[in-house]
């Protein structure tokens, strides 16, 4: 009996921790995108974590009610993911994490099949030869976050770059097609 109130207190504080957690996350950034309808539809679901009204926090569950195939994909493709947290999202899961520092998010459909993620890293991990593009248009900014963006057609890299006066936000396909998503004036 003390082990089954245990472990519904510890539920109870999880599952409010989560909702806390989720409702914590609003930072008002807005991102415009122009690609395809299902990309679209993915960085839709990306933008849950920045604005939490996206997130259907009332359906908030603990792990043990999340695909099985989700969790195990998840370990699978981010051994190294730390703090993961497991959301209920219109149309299946959610899962927010730590990896290398940066928050990441993942996607899965209700049978656990992954549909889209989004890494964030440091300069290095962008790929040598995209790094060359980028740099070679901007060589007076500095490269200070790069975002992977994968989803089951495509996939791009948000290329965050700054200098005294500016910041731009740069899309690259893997292929190299590049152009400017926002570009802001220092204030």
């Amino acid at each position: 009996m003390k082990k089954i109130l245990i472990a519904l207190t510890l539920g109870c504080i999880s599952f409010s921790a989560l909702i806390g957690f989720a409702n914590a996350q609003s930072t008002g950034n807005v991102y415009a995108f122009t690609a395809t309808p299902t990309f679209a539809k993915s960085i839709q679901r990306i933008a849950a974590q920045e604005n939490p009204s996206y997130l259907d926090t009332s359906n908030a569950r603990l792990g043990s009610t999340i695909s099985v195939k989700a969790i195990k994909d998840f370990k699978s493709r981010f051994a190294a993911a730390t703090n993961e947290r497991w959301f209920n999202v219109t149309g299946g899961y959610m899962t927010y994490f730590k990896l290398n520092g940066f928050s990441n998010r993942v996607f899965y459909d209700k049978k656990g099949r992954w549909q889209s993620s989004l890494t964030c890293s440091g300069e290095d991990k962008l790929p040598r030869e995209l790094r060359t593009i980028v740099k070679s248009t901007y060589f007076d900014f500095t490269i200070t976050q790069v975002e992977d963006v994968e989803t089951i057609e495509n996939g791009v890299y948000l290329v965050y770059l700054e200098d005294k006066t500016s910041i731009k936000v740069i899309r690259i396909t893997k292929d190299g097609v590049m152009d400017t998503m926002q570009d802001f004036i220092k204030g």
